[in-house]
């Protein structure tokens, strides 16, 4: 397999990163869904992305920045539903964050990024990328006072998808 990131403790502006989302990691099926399984009964999100592949996470106003930034470049931007919580009590899915649909940034021109004033944390905070992703999903369920599904995963991840399929997830960003 080959280099599957730059290495680097500091960016040395390479574009690494931004041309490579979608970039495959050496990871099983079976892994990724064992990986999956285990966030879900620790915090009870469900990825609805694959974990086998770099991406770049987008809170919602991340993404809703970008794609007006993009509206106004005349860029093609696909941005899609990442990580969903269940919501018992409403009945509803709550779609946490969302990532970049694309094998590299189409922001990214000329060994330049053209929302560099805008660009999301992911991409200000790289390569230092150590956050604590569970936490900050605790405390917003938490917060919100979600009631989590007490069902298995399967079930879960069926659920999120009906309600992917009859609500347009990317339609509020």
């Amino acid at each position: 397999m080959e280099k599957t990131s730059c290495n680097e403790k500091v960016c040395k502006r390479c574009g690494w990163c931004c041309t490579n989302l979608g970039k495959e990691i050496d990871l099983t099926e079976d892994e990724e869904l064992k990986l999956k399984k285990h966030i879900f009964n620790k915090v009870g999100v469900v990825y609805i992305r694959t974990l086998r592949k770099f991406y770049l996470a987008l809170s919602p106003e991340e993404a809703r920045v970008l794609k007006n930034e993009a509206k106004k470049l005349g860029i093609n931007l696909e941005v899609l539903p990442n990580k969903l919580i269940y919501d018992k009590d409403n009945n509803k899915v709550i779609v946490y964050d969302y990532y970049l649909n694309h094998d590299s940034c189409p922001f990214y021109k000329k060994n330049l990024c053209t929302v560099y004033e805008k660009r999301p944390a992911s991409c200000r905070q790289f390569p230092s990328t150590k956050r604590s992703y569970m936490k900050e999903v605790e405390k917003f369920i938490k917060k919100r006072k979600i009631n989590l599904l007490n069902t298995y995963y399967d079930e879960t991840v069926e659920k999120c998808r009906e309600f992917l399929k009859k609500s347009n997830a990317t339609a509020g960003i």
